[in-house]
Parts: C-alpha cells; structure tokens; sequence
C-alpha cells in the first residue's frame, strides 16, 4: 500500500425554511417539495446523502407511496420513518402487525402512530399516521383452515387495507405512508398475487383474442380473469394503498429490471386509469435507465439542494471530513482492476487499527464497504480473529464471524444501499465507479466530523483526486474529483441491448396488459377493453418470443435478475436464504443436493448449495439429452422459456468452476423454485458471451454445434 494524497473537505450546511415538522424547521428544499405535492407537479430532487430527502414522505396531504430498488433500503427508511416520528412530532406506536408473528426480529408490516396533541404534520391535520411495508418478502406466507395457502393480496386485504382503510375503530382517518417495492406493487395492480396459472392463461387467451379478431371482453367473461370478489379485493387494495403521490427514492440504483416495473406502473396509472398525483424522484447522484426514461416521461421540475460550507448547528449536514487516499497493487485491467482492489486491504487495516478502535471506544460507528460479497469474509475474519473486534455484516451470506449489532459493519453494495446510522466516523471504502463512491462516502460523516480512507489500484500516474493533495476543499470540489477519477460504469447497461431489452420489454408489456385487464374489469371500462384490445392486436407477435405453456407466461412476469431463491450452508452448519446468482459467483460449492426445508412459514423442497466461504467463480450448465436432435435449441433460438421446460426436454444442470473444470457438482432433480423462476433466453453464442463475460449471470448450454447458450436471469 502507498498512501497518495491526504487532504480535508469542509463541512456542509442546508439551507433552512420557516415552515415546521413538529419540532424540526424544514429545510428550504423541503418546502419546494412539499409545494410541489400540492401543486401536483412531477419533480427531480437532487440533494446529497443525508440532507434529509427522507422526510418527503411527511410532506404530503393525506399520504404518499415511498418506491424503493431493494428490500435492504426499505427496511431501513421504515426505521428512519419511525426516528423522525417520534424525534419530531413525539409519536408514540399503539399498534403494529408483524410480518411472521413468530418471530420477534421480523419486520412491521404495519404500524400505527398517535402524534403528540401540540404537534401535527406540515401539510396535514391528521392525528394518527399508519405506516404499511409493502414488500412481497415480508408478506406472510399463512394457511386457512382446510390447509389451502392464503394468497398474499387476501393477507394484504385482511392485515392492512381492512384496518386501515375502514377504520372505523381509529375513529378518523389517518395518514398512510406506503413504503414498498415497485414489484409488489405492480403485482397488486395487475392482480398477481392470486393465481398465476390463471393469469398466465388469461394474458395468453387475451392475446390470441385479439389478434384473431374475436371479442376481448366475451374471452374474459368465458374464461374469467377473476372472480367478482377477488376484483373487488384487487380495487380496494389499489385504492387504499396506491391513490397518494409517489416518492421514488434513491432512483439511480434501479437497473432495467427494477425500471421496467416502475415504468408500466406509471403507464397504467397516468395513461389508463387517470391518475393525477404527483411522482417526486429523489437521488444524490442522478443518472442511470431509469432516470432517462422517467424524465422523458414525466418531464418533471429540477429542484436542487443548495448547500453552503457555514450555517447553524441544527442545519450540518456533513461535518468536516479528514480523507486519506491509498492505492494498492491489483492484477488485471480496466474495470476488473478496480473490482479486485476489496481483496487487498489487509495492510491498510493493519495500518489503521489503533484509529479503529479509538472511535469504537469512544461509540462512534465505523463502516468498510467493499464491492463484492466474498471480498467482506476475509476482512470479518481479520477484524475477529488478530485485533478481537467483532463486527456486524452487511451481507446475503454472513461469515461465522458476525454478530447481530456492532459498532463497526463490513459489507458491500447493500451498505451504500441501505444503512442509515448516526454517529458514523471513520470508513475504509472501496468503489468500482463514481456513483457509487458517492454514495459510500455519504453514509460516513453525516451531522459529525470524520475520517475515510478511499482505497484505488495502483496507477502510476497520479489520479485527478490525489491532485487535492494537502488542500482544504468543499464537497463540491471533491465531487467534482471524484468523477474524473472512478469509472463511470453503470451495471443496468447490459452490453447485449437487443438480448437483454428485448426480455425486459417483453415483460413490460406483459405487466402493462395484465394490469389493464385487471382494471378493465373492475371498473367495467369497456373503452379500455376496446383500446387494449387494438394494442394487442397488434402485438400478437409477444407469443411468438415464448415458448412453453401458457400457464408459465406469470414466470416472466415475476423473475428476478439475480436468478431463482436457493439455501446455502455454511461451514458452521447454518442455512442462509439468497439467490443462485449471489452464490455461484462468489465462492466455492463443495456439495449440490436438495432438502425439504421450512422458510418463512412455508415447508417446501430447497436447492442446497453447501459452501465454503472462500473466493471462487463457477457458471452453471445445461447438458443436453442423449437422444436429442442434433441441436434442440436451435429449433427455437431466439425465444424466451422457462428452465423448467429445458429440464422436460430432458436437459441436465451442472455447477462448473470456471478456474477449474474438474470441479464440477450435478443439480439432482431441480426443485420448484428453481424451474418456476429461472428465464433462460436462447441466443447465439456471439450476442450472448459479451453479455455474459460481463455481469457474470446465465448459464451455459454446452455442447452445441451451433454454438447457442441459454442465458439465465
């Protein structure tokens, strides 16, 4: 390691406004929102990490919808929601509904607060505020009476929207803050979560409908979209949860499979059911699919934070912040240099140990942030095992090591995502690309004087950042530094467009139309039944990129990027729940098996990847039939399936090391959840291996004459 440049950034103040949240003035930035709510008028807030972009949630008349990319981050603007309620307005909490009863560590799903008599929120006479979390993990999994599982929109009706939307035992109606996931809201909207059999065949029925000319509105009737009382139930969810204006917080972590659920939901909502509430984005560094695609879209009003480097105690946003830049030598080039710069950090540790401890002991928090999963192992066992610091893990797979709270957290991109603490003085980060150093740093330092140490690949040039060298600057200036110096690499571009967009747009629509119909038919519109109907007369070519049953249409609908659920097992012999994507590109597989597993409530057969909680990369492959034609795929390249009907044509799944092919473990028998939600895209090698090489995701179909994979997601 060799230190490069050390210098100080002066600290940030926020302008302050005359209106008041309780105890709290509101920033003048705040109350430029807040006029916008009222106003109904589609804004872009930019403002830094910590400036308070939180409390849009508070500023709305009867409400408002809080959008967030990952669960990570809404459970932690759900405690940030409940700090500024009882901080600001001396809230209490009479009531709440947790998501598994069972278990005391289990998020709210609903909360219910009694504001104090002197207080009240700005714009707002409401006296009890609700807040609900909106997450289709966090809804329980619970059976009725004859054993049959109870849909998540039937536990959503009966433990949110019935007591919160009827509430005729709170006595007046209260302001909602939905905090959610734009998935979980998209399913409710199109009337998902119910039967996905069903809608897999009434999306298939619907589109051949109308492209054969014959009535939509006389199929849906026939075959049924829903039952009068589920539409009902939909509507009333919808109209309970959904009606306020949207915040979309933190917007440029949302890649193209978060946007495509954000954009058909504002579709159908502006385009088709005439909503007319406001959509606030919200972002410290704004960029990325999505923000392109909603500006173009909504064409909303620029508001921008103006920050000062003097100003009052209670307007500090950063205090003054000591930084230290170090480079170590890393193998490789390009972006792979900068991904590989978490694995050298012993030395720097090492090297800043007694300072560590100084701000542990004096109970200030401190945070390493690295970029890849298996990267936060080593630096948990160096913490526990040679200097006796046992730190809390911000992580999908947690090494042995970890403890439940701890003043010091290691983990990677989830920290920058997610973690709000107070108090945080001292960092050690690593970044692959600008937008996300910026929002490491700014989880270090808020409303406190700190110290960070930022860790680069040695070049032997100096970095534009190392030219700030013995200076004081502002925050801007260091901005504008760090931009010049870290990659600008954005993960969300796919380098295959025409592969990845062509899924993702397909699944748009798919959404969009299922939405529709739902909504058609719970509204009686027959207007838009007659629209949709002439859209997808001319789209009848969407059933032709799919092949496989029409009951699996939904498996589109509902996959997620990071690949379908799996078990791990860790050396200590405990279980963690994640993704097969997270798992195989991380570390080493020793045993591949399948278990009846209970999780979450629900008693079902796992995937079971034992691991060691070492470096390693594998990719998955898909052996073909022995009696197959002498290419299979090829008869359908170009389509979209599931893995489950690759796995009926009697295709065999393996786990491959990429550094070593000898170490290579069969998947016995697939269980449900991975042939259900694995999406394989079958494209030729060319379009594929750039795409894939990339961004580490798919799998490999081997061998084919013709050279064709199948990409996973």
């Amino acid at each position: 390691m060799e230190v490069k440049a050390r210098f100080t950034i002066s600290p940030i103040y926020m302008e302050s406004g005359s209106a008041k949240l309780g105890k709290w003035n509101l920033r003048r930035f705040q109350e430029k929102v807040m006029d916008t709510i009222s106003s109904k008028k589609d804004t872009v807030l930019t403002a830094p990490t910590g400036a308070g972009k939180t409390l849009t949630l508070l500023l709305g008349k009867q409400g408002m919808v809080g959008l967030y990319p990952n669960n990570t981050l809404l459970l932690d603007q759900q405690k940030s929601i409940d700090k500024i309620l009882r901080s600001a307005l001396n809230a209490r909490l009479v009531s709440r509904e947790k998501s598994d009863p069972n278990r005391q560590d289990s998020p709210d799903l609903l909360r219910i607060y009694e504001l104090d008599d002197k207080y009240r929120l700005p714009n707002s006479k409401n006296r009890r505020v609700v807040v609900v979390l909106l997450s289709g993990q966090y809804i329980p999994y619970e059976k009725d009476e004859s054993g049959r599982f109870i849909s998540k929109r039937e536990i959503i009706k009966e433990k949110i929207v019935d007591k919160i939307c009827y509430p005729k035992h709170l006595g007046e109606e209260p302001y909602i803050i939905v905090m959610g996931t734009p998935d979980t809201a998209l399913m409710i909207l199109s009337g998902i979560y119910r039967d996905f059999e069903k809608v897999g065949y009434t999306l298939h029925d619907a589109i051949i409908a109308s492209s054969e000319g014959i009535d939509l509105e006389y199929i849906l009737s026939r075959f049924g979209v829903a039952t009068v009382s589920e539409l009902k139930s939909i509507a009333s969810i919808r109209d309970c949860l959904l009606r306020y204006p949207w915040f979309i917080d933190e917007f440029h972590l949302y890649g193209l499979y978060e946007a495509l659920m954000v954009l058909p939901l504002i579709h159908v909502y502006r385009d088709y059911i005439g909503w007319e509430e406001p959509v606030i984005l919200s972002s410290a560094t704004p960029k990325g699919v999505l923000y392109k695609r909603l500006i173009k879209k909504l064409n909303p009003i620029p508001i921008n934070a103006v920050v000062s480097t003097k100003g009052s105690p209670d307007s500090l946003v950063r205090g003054v912040t000591e930084v230290e830049i170090v480079e170590v030598e890393v193998s490789g080039r390009g972006i792979l240099k900068w991904f590989k710069v978490g694995y050298n950090l012993d030395s720097i540790i090492a090297n800043e140990i007694n300072k560590i401890k100084q701000v542990l002991s004096s109970n200030g928090n401190a945070f390493i942030i690295v970029d890849r999963v298996n990267q936060v192992t080593p630096i948990v066992g160096l913490l526990y095992h040679n200097y006796g610091i046992k730190p809390e893990c911000s992580v999908a797979i947690k090494p042995t090591e970890c403890v439940d709270s701890s003043n010091i957290v290691v983990g990677s991109e989830s920290i920058s995502q997610g973690i709000n603490r107070d108090n945080v003085k001292y960092g050690i980060v690593t970044s692959y690309n600008w937008a996300s150093l910026i929002q490491r740093f700014g989880r270090i330092g808020r409303r406190t004087d700190s110290r960070v140490v930022l860790v680069l690949p040695k070049k032997e040039r100096l970095y534009p950042m190392e030219e700030l060298d013995e200076r004081n600057v502002t925050y801007s200036e260091f901005i504008d530094k760090v931009k010049s110096t870290y990659p600008d690499i954005d993960l969300s571009r796919k380098p295959d467009t025409s592969t990845i967009s062509e899924i993702y747009g397909t699944r748009s629509e798919l959404i969009k139309y299922a939405s529709v119909i739902t909504y058609a038919k719970v509204s009686s519109a027959g207007n838009m039944l007659r629209t949709l109907q002439d859209i997808l007369a001319t789209n009848s070519y969407i059933l032709d990129k799919f092949y496989g049953k029409p009951a699996t249409i939904p498996s589109i609908l509902t996959f997620r990027s990071s690949g379908p659920p799996v078990l791990v097992k860790k050396p200590d012999g405990k279980y963690d729940a994640t993704d097969l994507g997270t798992v195989i590109r991380n570390y080493a597989i020793i045993e591949v098996e399948t278990e009846i597993k209970n999780v979450k409530g629900v008693t079902d057969r796992w995937l079971v990847l034992k691991i060691d909680l070492i470096p390693d990369r594998y990719k998955v492959v898909l052996h073909p039939p022995l009696n197959q034609p002498e290419d299979l795929l090829g008869y359908f390249n170009g389509t979209i399936t599931t893995l489950g009907t690759l796995i009926e044509l009697g295709y065999r799944m393996e786990v491959i090391s990429w550094d070593d092919p000898r170490k290579r473990l069969t998947i016995p028998d697939p269980p449900r959840s991975i042939l259900e939600q694995a999406i394989a895209i079958v494209r030729t090698t060319s379009e594929l291996v750039k795409y894939y090489t990339y961004v580490g995701e798919g799998a490999e179909v081997y061998p084919q004459k013709s050279g064709t994979l199948a990409l996973f997601l």
